[in-house]
């Protein structure tokens, strides 16, 4: 089975080529494209192509896109200006997948409640609610124009009231099921997950200790994998396993972790050669869930 690995596992804000290069020779297939994914950045004609170029030169495949929350170019923020200049970073991530030629879903977070939220918070996430259902309006009608599937993807400690709230409004709209996001002590989603997995359309595989959201290899926090491969497995989901995963928190890590840090070429290729092996473990078990039972 193809292995699709996030962009930015070493960083998500310079240049992406010499990643890229790496990800390519530790035996990936497919990209999950998560430069940028939480900055106003906003991608050029020029920058798009040039990308492009590269993923073919290199014999990769862009799968999934993630989309930009933003910061001052946030499309749920209360300001009306922000709200639309988000929108409008939305529609960007959108063009990008169409010239990365992806064949995944874009990816994008919302407001979420966590289990935890005080009620003045819980206000507030509503209220961003409100705008985010305004600003999906404007959008999914162009990404339906466009052909790009749009993911909403569960959150830490996150209740899935608000996101249920957007897949039973947007019908044509699935779920990025993270499952480090869903492996939290306070609320576990494996479940939640598995109830609406006919919504299923794209991973962020990843693990962690169930206090934090580490984004390590599989196989190295206290994430259940039989479980996802079985919910998996039961899903409609058809395309490469897709790992969200980075050297923070990992042995191969030197240095600070924020921001993050500048690691040697000898670290990154080390720490690609063992993701590619735990990823290749996970999928070996989801590939003998899958098979038929006599």
């Amino acid at each position: 089975m193809n292995i699709s690995i996030t962009t930015d596992f070493s960083g998500h804000t310079m240049a992406p080529e010499p990643q890229l290069r790496q990800i390519a020779e530790a035996g990936f297939t497919h990209l999950h494209w998560c430069h940028h994914y939480n900055t106003d950045f906003m991608y050029r004609p020029c920058e798009m192509g040039a990308m492009r170029r590269l993923v073919r030169e290199l014999g990769l495949k862009v799968l999934d896109v993630h989309g930009s929350y933003g910061q001052e170019k946030r499309f749920w923020s209360l300001r009306e200006y922000e709200r639309q200049a988000g929108a409008e970073l939305f529609k960007n991530r959108a063009e990008l997948y169409c010239e990365l030629e992806a064949t995944g879903s874009l990816i994008m977070h919302l407001p979420y409640l966590q289990v935890d939220s005080s009620p003045e918070s819980a206000a507030g996430q509503r209220r961003e609610m409100e705008q985010a259902l305004r600003t999906l309006d404007e959008v999914v009608p162009y990404l339906d124009n466009l052909g790009v599937p749009l993911a909403l993807e569960n959150m830490p400690g996150d209740t899935w009231e608000l996101l249920d709230l957007a897949l039973a409004r947007y019908p044509q709209t699935g779920i990025c099921y993270d499952c480090g996001h869903g492996n939290d002590d306070r609320f576990k989603h494996n479940e939640e997950m598995y109830r609406r997995r006919a919504r299923l359309f794209a991973l962020h595989l990843n693990d962690n200790d169930g206090k934090s959201d580490q984004h390590q290899s599989p196989f190295m926090g206290t994430v259940d994998w039989r479980r996802v491969a079985e919910i998996i497995a039961d899903s409609p989901y058809d395309k490469p396993m897709s790992f969200e995963i980075c050297m923070k928190a990992t042995p191969f890590q030197h240095g600070p972790l924020t921001p993050y840090p500048s690691q040697t070429s000898e670290d990154q290729a080390a720490f690609l050669k063992d993701a590619h092996e735990r990823c290749e473990r996970f999928v070996k078990l989801y590939e003998t869930t899958k098979q038929p039972r006599s």
